[in-house]
Formats: C-alpha cells, structure tokens, sequence
C-alpha cells in the first residue's frame, strides 16, 4: 500500500539513497580492516648516541700586578716637632722637643721655670719655638766686683742673646738667621768673677740662685776643704749641676 502512495520516482530515488548508504558503509568497513591488519605497533624510540661536549677551558686567573709604593716627599711635608734648647736662668737648661705650634711659654714650663732674678721683661712669651734654636732668658741684675768693692749692675738683654723673633724688641729689628745672637757690639762687658774661696756670705748670695742659706753652707764648706775648682762647689749640698752652670760665668777659684 506503501508503494501505491509513492511515485516511481520516489521509490528510485529512495532506493539509490539506500544502496549508496550500504556501499559507504562496506567501504569504510573494507579500509578498516586493512589497516588494522598491516598496522606494526610501535616500538620504543631509538635511544640517541649523544656526543660528549669538549670541556671549555677556564681562563687562566689574573694575576695582580704589583703596587709600586711612592716615597714620601719629604719637602712637602713639614716636620710635626721642633727641638729647641733653652739656657740662662732656668731650673733645668737643656734640649727639648715640641710640637710645631709650641710657644716659647712651653718651653720655659717644661724646663721648670726660671730662676729667681731672671728678667723675662723683653721675651716674647706668646712667640713660636724654632727648630734648631735657643732661648737664653737672662739674668736682670749681675754681681760685679769694682775695686774690692761688690757692685750691681743691670745683665745683659735678651734681644742680644736672643732671636729677633724670641724678643719684644727684636720684633722691629732686621732678621737674622734663627739661633744666633747679636752683634758682639752689643754684648754686655765681661765681669770680674767672684772667688768662691774669699766672699763674703753677702758677695755669694748676689750669685743667681744663691740665697742667705746656700751662702752660708759655702763658707762652712770651704772653712774645712778650701775650692780647688769652680765644679767643687757642686759639693756643697744645694748645688747641682743646673745651678752650677747658672753662677759659672761670674765665679772662679783663686
């Protein structure tokens, strides 16, 4: 009855459509089954030989080059200390050492001070040390012997013992080479020196350094063993070197 409702040319067309679908499908099925029948399952991958690499050789380490050390140039830089010396009437004459920027009022406070009768009028207190100086702080009034007779007469200036530059006065005076004195026409005349062995105990104490005491102890001294040398005075308890060298310039032994 099917047929009846359908035309001819529908039933052709219907059946080409049919017979198309059964051929598709055999000829899928034909391929498949040739491929599943020559298909070789694979096997594991052939293992790669691999060529070692050459080691890269490491650079050879640097070897430092040597600093060549600079001497120092002296001549730019100025020595840190000055040595100075200091004479006259001071508790301890001698040499020292100071810094660069060392007044004359260290010098002095380092060698104990001066001495009693000392004449600091002219000295420059506040002036700089020299190197390769000397101070020579003198004495203000000096023990003369004038016909047998003791006299007192004013010691010798600073500024010609001195620097220019250690002196008040040397301050408006022409320079001259640092550690020299003045002209020997400005030196004070030579005194006539005291006999340790005939003065009297007022004659000593006019002596730097020598007070009432000390005067005293000399003429016990030498009542008993007369001074056969200047430097037998250091005998005398009292007397060192330092004072020693403090009355030298105005004492001998007759």
């Amino acid at each position: 009855m099917l047929s009846r409702l359908m035309t001819r040319k529908e039933q052709f067309v219907i059946g080409a459509f049919a017979v198309a679908v059964i051929v598709g499908g055999l000829t899928i099925y034909v391929h498949e089954r040739a491929a599943s029948n020559g298909r070789i399952a694979p096997g594991p991958e052939p293992a790669v030989e691999q060529t070692p690499r050459p080691n890269k050789p490491e650079p050879p380490p640097e070897i430092p080059q040597p600093v060549q050390a600079q001497a120092p140039n002296l001549r730019e830089t100025p020595p840190s200390t000055v040595t100075v010396s200091v004479a006259g009437a001071v508790a301890r004459p001698g040499l020292y050492q100071f810094a660069r920027d060392a007044r004359i009022h260290d010098l002095l406070t380092t060698a104990g001070g001066t001495l009693q009768g000392a004449d600091l009028t002219d000295i420059n207190l506040a002036a700089r040390l020299i190197d390769g100086s000397t101070l020579t702080v003198p004495w203000g009034r000096v023990a003369e012997i004038q016909n047998d007779t003791l006299v007192m007469r004013p010691g010798q200036s600073a500024a010609a013992k001195n620097p220019p530059q250690y002196t008040i006065s040397g301050q408006h005076q022409p320079e001259r080479a640092a550690g020299t004195s003045a002209s020997p026409d400005r030196q004070a005349p030579t005194t006539n020196p005291i006999d340790l062995n005939t003065a009297s105990a007022e004659t000593l104490q006019s002596l730097p350094g020598i007070g009432e005491k000390l005067a005293q102890d000399i003429l016990q001294f030498r009542q008993q063993t007369p001074f056969q040398t200047v430097d037998d005075v250091t005998k005398v308890r009292g007397i060192g070197p330092k004072r020693l060298e403090a009355i030298r310039p105005f004492v001998t032994v007759k």
